[in-house]
C-alpha cells in the first residue's frame, strides 16, 4: 500500500536551506517532490515547521494541504481499484499550481528576504527587503509575471528621478531583482521561459566611473592628519589597517579578537564568503592594534558580545557611514581634493600601488581574495602618467 510522509531533505542548497519534501514509497520505490518550501535543519521537526520559522503557522498549513491531497490520490486508487501512479500522484499533489496566485514584484521580493533571512545572511536578506521596498514606491502593482525590459527601464529612470541613485547602486538593485526572478523560475512560481532581463542590459551600469583609489602620497598626508577626537583617531586606524590587510573589510575588522592575532600572523574567516585567510601584518597594522589592545574586540566597535546578527548589520552599517563621513572631513582638514574618499578606498588603493609596483594580476587576485580576475580589474585605475612615463624611460 502507497505511503507517504512530509521530510526534509539532507542536503542543503547552495543558500545552505534544506527542502521540505514529500517522500512517497510504492513497492519498495520511493519519490522526492519538493514542495518549494526551504528552511534550517533546526526549524523543522515531525514533518512540521517549528516557532521558529517565519509564518510557520501559515506554511504549516500549506504541508496539511499537501498531506490531504496526498491522501485524497491514494484512497481514490483504493476506491476504483486503479493502480499507484507516481506521476499521477505528482499532477494530484500539484495540481493547485496551475491555479497558482503570482505575487506582485515588491511582495516576492519582501518573501524572498524572508527566506534569507533564515540562513543567517542578514546584510543580503536586507538588501532584497530595500529593494523590494524601492520597487514598492515605484509601482506596487506589478506583478512579477508582468516585469518586462521596459518596466526595468522605467524602474531605472525612476531611481535616478527620484532617489538621486548612482549607476553602481542601480547595478546592485537590478542583480538583486533579477537573481529574484531566477529564484521564483527555480520554485516554479514562474514559467522558465520568463526573463524580462533578456531585453535589458546592464552593461552600462558598470563602466568605471573616475578612480577610486587614492596616491601614495595623499595616503601618507591622511595618516599623518591631526585628529582631535578618539572616534577621529579610530576613523584613520581603521582605515589604515584595512589598507595594511589587503583591503579588509570593515566588518571583518570589527570581529577581530586577540585570538585572531598569533606569531605575527592575522587569521580570520571573511563573513562574506566563509573563507579562511592568512595575512602577515606589517609592522604599521601591528602597532595600530597595540593602540586598542586588553578588550575583547581588537577595535572598539561593537559594544557587547550578546548581540543578534541583525544588531550586528545594524552597527555595521552606522559605523561605515560615521567613518565614511569623518574621512571627509579630515581629507578637508588636510588639504586633500579627495570628496568621494570612503572606507572602501582602503582596499582599492591597496590594489592599485601593487599594479603600480608591477605585482602581476593574477597575485592581485589572490591577495584581494577574488575568485575572477575580471573582478579584480574592475579595482584596478589606469596608471598615472609619471609611472607610464618612467616605463617609457627604461626602453628608450
Amino acid at each position: 500500500m502507497p505511503s507517504f510522509k512530509i521530510v526534509l531533505l539532507t542536503k542543503p542548497n547552495l543558500n545552505g536551506l534544506h527542502s521540505v519534501s514529500i517522500r512517497v514509497t510504492n513497492a519498495r520505490r520511493s519519490a522526492w517532490y519538493s514542495l518549494s518550501i526551504y528552511c534550517r535543519p533546526d526549524q523543522f521537526a515531525n514533518s512540521r515547521l517549528k516557532k521558529n520559522f517565519p509564518d510557520y503557522k501559515e506554511t504549516n498549513e500549506v504541508l496539511a494541504a499537501y498531506e490531504q491531497r496526498a491522501a485524497k490520490y491514494i484512497r481514490q486508487t483504493e476506491r476504483d481499484g486503479t493502480a499507484f501512479s507516481f506521476d499521477a500522484f505528482r499532477a494530484a499533489l500539484f495540481q493547485h499550481r496551475t491555479k497558482m496566485i503570482v505575487p506582485t514584484v515588491c511582495a516576492w521580493m519582501e518573501s524572498v528576504s524572508v527566506q534569507i533571512g533564515c540562513t543567517g545572511k542578514v546584510g543580503t536578506a536586507s538588501l532584497y527587503k530595500y529593494t523590494g521596498r524601492l520597487f514598492q514606491l515605484f509601482d506596487r502593482s506589478i506583478l512579477l509575471t508582468e516585469l518586462t525590459a521596459g518596466k526595468l527601464h522605467a524602474f531605472e529612470a525612476w531611481l535616478r528621478k527620484h532617489r538621486d541613485v548612482n549607476d553602481g547602486s542601480i547595478y546592485l538593485y537590478m542583480r538583486t531583482i533579477r537573481a529574484s526572478c531566477n529564484r521564483a523560475i527555480r520554485s516554479g512560481l514562474v514559467d522558465h521561459t520568463f526573463n524580462p532581463f533578456a531585453a535589458y542590459s546592464m552593461a552600462h551600469l558598470t563602466k568605471r566611473k573616475g578612480k577610486r583609489a587614492i596616491s601614495r602620497e595623499d595616503l601618507e598626508r591622511l595618516a599623518r592628519v591631526r585628529t582631535f577626537t578618539t572616534w577621529e583617531a579610530l576613523s584613520v586606524d581603521l582605515f589604515l589597517f584595512s589598507f595594511y590587510c589587503r583591503g579588509m573589510n570593515l566588518a571583518d575588522i570589527s570581529a577581530l579578537r586577540p585570538g585572531n592575532i598569533k606569531g605575527g600572523k592575522l587569521e580570520y574567516k571573511r563573513r562574506k564568503t566563509g573563507k579562511v585567510y592568512t595575512i602577515g601584518l606589517p609592522t604599521q597594522a601591528l602597532d595600530i592594534l597595540r593602540t586598542y589592545s586588553g578588550a575583547v574586540y581588537c577595535f572598539p566597535v561593537y559594544p557587547s558580545l550578546k548581540m543578534t546578527p541583525q544588531a550586528i548589520y545594524n552597527r555595521d552599517q552606522k559605523v561605515r557611514g560615521l567613518i565614511n563621513s569623518t574621512l571627509k572631513g579630515l581629507c578637508r582638514r588636510a588639504g586633500l581634493d579627495l570628496p568621494d574618499i570612503s572606507f572602501y578606498v582602503a582596499r582599492h588603493t591597496y590594489a592599485n600601488l601593487h599594479k603600480q609596483a608591477g605585482t602581476p594580476i593574477e597575485v592581485i587576485r589572490e591577495l584581494l581574495g577574488h575568485s575572477d580576475i575580471r573582478t579584480s580589474e574592475h579595482y584596478l585605475s589606469d596608471l598615472p602618467g609619471s609611472v607610464l612615463d618612467a616605463a617609457d624611460r627604461v626602453i628608450f
